[in-house]
């Protein structure tokens, strides 16, 4: 009997040991508590068999963001300044166009106190205010450049800088193979004026080519490269810039440009540096600075529209303006409840897709003030239209008079030039025509001066596209009777519609209306169109007229 029972007790053990295994192995596909997702599932709760729940251990957050202490309202925080030195993608190419400001959002937005500083002062973005203009970014340079330049860099004594350099070097095709050492001169030669600074050496960015296939031979190296000068000392990090999920989840570049990113990727790119260089900027904040001027704050936000209804495609501006007037940080960030029914630009421009509501939404940087927008939007009305006719500059057998200059595009290099276009047959649009051209503007803007502009006339309508596409203005008889301002546009193409119907002539950019005005109708027929172009490098490539039903 005392056998069998001690054999059952045996049994009994070995039952409960098996369940005990089971109970802790859990299922192989759910990944070790390494597994760099775990940290999603920290705060989940399991239901117990009362129904009551256990909460699983929490991960906690030792970043010096997550554990710095609270200052007084007085404290005066000891300023950062941030120097970013690079190419074009640096510098910026089109409007408004840099990963530099999404760094300042990302870093102000999480409670640093910072100015961005360099040889050059950045005006084309409107939304950075001037303590963070300051940059270093020099369109085409290679690293050499930057190297040959770097007494210049480290004249405006910043704390930290960073480099995004090298994609030129990889274009350019020259001593490729020597890219990594080359890179190793650049920072010898910043180190050996500034043996102090902290540098962060940020991957070069993909380009549309490289999203999602191979990486540059540079960027390899980089973690290694900055680990060859943390061992002699120095403050040298590495940030991957290139192996984000913010390539792969939008489309990151401008149309027909492999190379630049577009208001997605800069801020891929800028949101990344932010999140690296947090903790040491908050870490250098929080030593004070009792000399440090304390800037005027946020104090609210109005908009001068609350409603507005617009029919699809159709947009107008709503202005938002932060108080006091005279706030250092005036940053105004917008967002639509639902982008399917109306959109909204990074300067207030809304536009109607769909018919539907949706709420946009203004908010300061600082302070987080918001005020909210309600757009209605109905259905656009249906277009009817005969296409009258159609060019794309490649033949002269529509055109009266000299065709000399309808050989491969309306283009001027000299101010001052204009040409009048008249079709062989005559026709009556003058109550109602839609007219569509086509410019593609050489990239080089430098060249172009801001009082220049290039224009397509009509029955009296003028359309003029000035400062390279950043304003445009329509006349009527030479009567300014609508302007758009702070376009942004993208300057190595434009599509522009001038529309005129039932009393109303409206000038449309891609789809969009940006200029609605009353008007009388066109006093043109047959039908003349006048270009006219003081401007420079700017070159149109078709043209078409359309009469409404």
């Amino acid at each position: 009997m005392n056998k069998t029972l001690k054999i059952l007790s045996l049994i009994m053990c070995l039952v409960i040991l098996i369940g005990v295994i089971c109970s802790c192995g859990g299922d192989d596909k759910g990944g070790s508590s390494g597994d760099a997702n775990s940290n999603s599932d920290a705060n989940l709760t399991n239901s117990t068999s009362d129904g009551s729940s256990e909460t699983e251990s929490e991960v906690i957050d030792t970043r010096y963001r997550a554990t710095r202490e609270k200052k007084d309202d007085k404290f005066k925080y000891k300023n950062v300044k941030i120097s970013c030195i690079g190419d074009s993608i640096t510098q910026g190419v089109y409007f408004p166009g840099t990963y530099r400001y999404y760094l300042y959002e990302y870093l102000y937005s999480n409670g640093a106190t910072f100015s961005m500083v360099g040889t050059r002062m950045s005006t084309t973005d409107y939304r950075l205010p001037e303590r963070y203009m300051g940059h270093s970014g020099y369109g085409g340079w290679k690293i050499a450049q930057i190297t040959e330049a770097m007494a210049n860099f480290v004249e405006c004594d910043a704390d930290i800088y960073t480099f995004m350099i090298g994609v030129n070097d990889y274009l350019g095709g020259e001593d490729i193979a020597n890219i990594p050492n080359r890179y190793r001169e650049m920072l010898d030669a910043l180190l050996k004026l500034k043996p102090k600074a902290t540098v962060y050496c940020c991957s070069i960015a993909p380009t549309r080519e490289k999203v999602n296939g191979d990486n540059f031979e540079l960027n390899k190296q980089l973690p290694t490269i900055c680990n060859e000068y943390q061992d002699k000392g120095f403050n040298v990090y590495h940030i991957d810039t290139f192996n984000l999920d913010g390539w792969k989840e939008n489309d990151c570049f401008y149309e027909k440009d492999t190379v630049h990113p577009n208001e997605y990727g800069n801020k891929t790119i800028g949101y990344a540096i932010g999140d690296s260089i947090l903790d040491y900027v908050l870490e250098i904040n929080d030593k004070g600075d009792n000399s440090a001027k304390l800037s005027k704050k946020v104090t609210g936000i109005s908009v001068n529209k609350s409603e507005i209804a617009l029919e699809a495609l159709e947009a107008t501006t709503v202005k938002a303006t932060v108080s006091p007037s005279d706030a250092e940080v005036f940053t105004v960030l917008w967002s639509s409840s639902d982008p399917k029914i109306a959109t909204v630009s990074n300067s207030g421009r809304i536009r109607g897709i769909k018919k539907g509501t949706a709420t946009i939404t203004a908010k300061s940087l600082d302070g987080g003030f918001e005020q909210n927008i309600k757009v209605t939007v109905t259905a656009a009305p249906k277009v009817e239209a005969t296409e009258i006719f159609r060019d794309f500059y490649g033949s002269q057998d529509i055109w009266e008079g000299d065709t000399d200059i309808v050989k491969s595009g309306l283009s001027t290099w000299f101010p001052g030039e204009a040409y009048t276009i008249t079709t062989k047959e005559s026709f009556d649009a003058s109550n109602g025509f839609l007219l569509h051209f086509t410019y593609s503007i050489n990239n080089n803007t430098d060249l172009i001066m801001p009082n220049n502009y290039t224009s397509y006339s009509y029955g009296g309508f003028s359309v003029k596209i000035k400062d390279c596409a950043k304003e445009l203005e329509l006349y009527k008889d030479d009567k300014l009777i609508g302007s758009y301002k702070n376009v942004g546009l993208n300057p190595e193409m434009a599509v522009y519609q001038l529309e005129y119907r039932d009393g109303k002539a409206t000038l449309i950019y891609a789809g969009e209306k940006v200029i609605t005005a009353k008007a009388s109708k066109p006093s043109t027929t047959p039908i003349s169109i006048t270009t006219s172009e003081t401007g420079r490098c700017i070159y149109a490539t078709n043209i078409s007229l359309k009469k409404f039903n």
